[in-house]
């Protein structure tokens, strides 16, 4: 269901690294996601991320929000999307989406604005605006400008 699947070997992005935190690579992703990140993964180095942890980039799954699972695919099911979990910093101090996003994480608050502010993203979803169904991770999906036109062959 990837359209142009790839895979980056060292998860590296702009400085910042991506470490699993439940399979093992190789991590198969759309090539518009591993775009995103290498374009917009810069910002979150410049606040002294060094590391993202995650949890799954691609998966054959449905939309869940709010608490409830709807029946259209999700962005998972496309490589397009991808679920942070924690944040390590330069100095190694570790911010977890799950026990620090309560106590109002500078960091947290600053990576979510950052990411919802850069225009490469479709969507983020957060403890912030779907508690239910994310209150531990991060979800990114990033942008894809389709063509509206496809242009047609010629006919001979």
């Amino acid at each position: 269901r990837i359209v142009t699947p790839i895979t980056v070997p060292a998860m590296e992005f702009g400085g910042v690294q991506l470490t699993p935190t439940y399979k093992q690579p190789p991590f198969t992703m759309d090539c518009h996601l591993a775009l995103g990140l290498a374009t917009h993964l810069p910002r979150l180095a410049g606040y002294g991320v060094a590391e993202v942890l995650f949890s799954r980039i691609y998966g054959n799954t449905r939309v869940r929000s709010h608490g409830r699972t709807g029946a259209a695919r999700s962005r998972h099911a496309l490589g397009l999307a991808i679920d942070m979990r924690a944040f390590v910093k330069d100095d190694g101090t570790k911010v977890v989406v799950l026990d620090d996003y309560p106590l109002a994480d500078e960091l947290l608050l600053t990576i979510e604005a950052e990411l919802n502010e850069s225009g490469g993203f479709r969507s983020l979803l957060t403890p912030s605006n779907d508690p239910e169904s994310h209150d531990d991770h991060y979800h990114l999906e990033v942008k894809v400008a389709y063509p509206t036109k496809v242009p047609r062959k010629p006919t001979s």
